[in-house]
This record gives structure tokens, C-alpha cells and sequence, in this order.
């Protein structure tokens, strides 16, 4: 597992706490402007609940020391989206709006001295996550 900064982790788990409604409200943002969930949108508690999935295993990456609740995140979600009529790609891309504008709003929570220093972890998590979660996604689309 890879070693943390503690400043990077404290950082980033305050700036989770300040944001957090922010986060569900991006959801809900994306989720609306995704052409593939048009025929079947995610109601706002379903949007909470990848939302709060999402922030638990960031926090587990932050304490370095599994990747048990990603994966456990990763086997139930995926499966569930795809059943759903979702493509591994509408996840990606998803994923990717997300990421960009959750980073936006987490990073604008982190001091100027720390900013570089979280976004660069940040980088590194939702490039990882994607990864994995189009992983899972092309398993279950066979």
C-alpha cells in the first residue's frame, strides 16, 4: 500500500467534511447531464449513497492500509449501474465529470500551502479508481 503524507491525509479529510453536500449536489449534476442516464436517472438518495461509497474509500486510501471497501464498493455498485443499463463507458465517463469537479470543489477547501500536495493525491485516487472501476465494469459487461 502506498505511504500517505500525513499533512496530504489531514488536508484531504478536512476538506471532505467541509464539502460533503457539495458532493451530492455534483452527483445529482452529473448524473442530469449524462446522456446514458436520460432513460434511467439515479434517484438523489441512490446519488447519496455512491456519493458516501465514494468518500469511504477515499478515506480507506487515505489510511493506507487496504482496499477493502473499494473493492467491496466496486463489486456491488458496478454490477448494480450496468444492471441498470449503464455501459462501462457512461461509468467512465461519469467518473471522470465527477472527479473533475469534486476535485475543483475539495481543493478550494485546502490551504494554498497544502493545495498542490492534495491535488496531486487526488489525481493519483481518481486515476486509480477509474482504473479499477472500469475494470469491474468490462468483467460485468461480459
Amino acid at each position: 500500500m502506498e505511504r500517505i503524507d500525513a499533512e496530504v491525509a489531514t488536508l484531504t479529510r478536512r476538506a471532505l467534511a467541509q464539502t460533503r453536500d457539495d458532493l451530492v449536489v455534483i452527483a445529482e449534476e452529473v448524473e442530469a447531464d449524462l446522456p446514458e442516464a436520460a432513460s434511467d436517472e439515479l434517484a438523489p438518495e441512490d446519488l447519496a449513497q455512491l456519493v458516501n461509497a465514494y468518500e469511504s474509500a477515499m478515506l480507506e486510501a487515505l489510511d493506507g492500509r487496504t482496499r477493502d471497501t473499494r473493492e467491496f464498493v466496486l463489486s456491488t455498485a458496478v454490477p448494480g449501474l450496468m444492471g441498470r443499463g449503464r455501459s462501462a463507458l457512461s461509468l467512465l465517463e461519469g467518473h471522470v465529470r465527477f472527479s473533475v469537479l469534486a476535485t475543483h470543489r475539495l481543493l478550494g477547501a485546502v490551504p494554498a500551502r497544502g493545495r498542490d500536495a492534495v491535488a496531486r493525491w487526488l489525481a493519483g485516487f481518481c486515476g486509480d479508481f477509474a482504473r479499477h472501476m472500469t475494470a469491474h465494469a468490462l468483467r460485468a459487461q461480459r
